[in-house]
C-alpha cells in the first residue's frame, strides 16, 4: 500500500520541481511574408541605434512591468508612413512576455503594429509601434528581404 503512494508523491514532486521555467508567451502558427505584410501597420528595414528599458507602473499596489524602447534608424520603409528616419519600437523584455531580443548596432526587418495600450488591462495612451516574437521581425537576411520586395517596393525614410 505504501509503494503506490510513494510513486505518486515522487512523480508529483518531479513534475513540480522539474518545471523550472514557465512561459506565458504563445504564438499560434507563423504567417507567410505576404500575410505578415498585410497584417502589419509598418514594415521596415533598419538598424538599432539605442535600447532603453522603461518601467510601466500600475496602480494600486505600484506593480511595475518592464518594456524595451528600441530606437531604429530606418533604411527602407516597405509599408506605413513615418515622419522621421529614426523611430521608436517597443517590445517586451523577453522570456514569457514575447519580447524580441534586439541587439544594439544590428540590422533588422521589422513588422510592427500600432497599439494604444501597453497591456490589455492598462489605460489608453498615445499610439506607439510594437513588435514581438510572434511577428516575423528578424535580423536582416537576404531571403526575407527579397520576399518582402516581391510584395512591396522599398522607400527611403521620411526626412526629419
Amino acid at each position: 500500500m505504501r509503494t503506490p503512494f510513494l510513486h505518486v508523491l515522487l512523480s508529483f514532486l518531479l513534475v513540480v520541481l522539474g518545471a523550472n521555467k514557465i512561459y506565458s508567451c504563445s504564438c499560434i502558427g507563423e504567417n507567410t511574408v505576404k500575410q505578415e505584410i498585410k497584417n502589419s501597420d509598418v514594415v521596415l528595414f533598419g538598424e538599432v541605434v539605442s535600447i532603453d528599458t522603461i518601467k510601466i507602473e500600475f496602480q494600486p499596489g505600484n506593480i511595475i512591468f518592464l518594456r524595451l524602447k528600441v530606437d531604429i534608424r530606418i533604411f527602407n520603409l516597405f509599408k506605413g508612413r513615418l515622419n522621421s528616419d529614426i523611430i521608436s519600437v517597443y517590445t517586451g523584455i523577453g522570456g514569457g512576455d514575447c519580447g524580441y531580443n534586439f541587439q544594439l548596432g544590428k540590422e533588422y526587418l521589422i513588422y510592427a503594429d500600432y497599439k494604444t495600450r501597453q497591456f490589455n488591462f492598462s489605460n489608453k495612451i498615445p499610439k506607439f509601434l510594437y513588435t514581438d516574437i510572434c511577428k516575423r521581425t528578424c535580423e536582416l537576411n537576404d531571403n526575407e528581404l527579397k520576399e518582402i520586395s516581391r510584395y512591396r517596393k522599398p522607400r527611403g525614410p521620411a526626412k526629419s
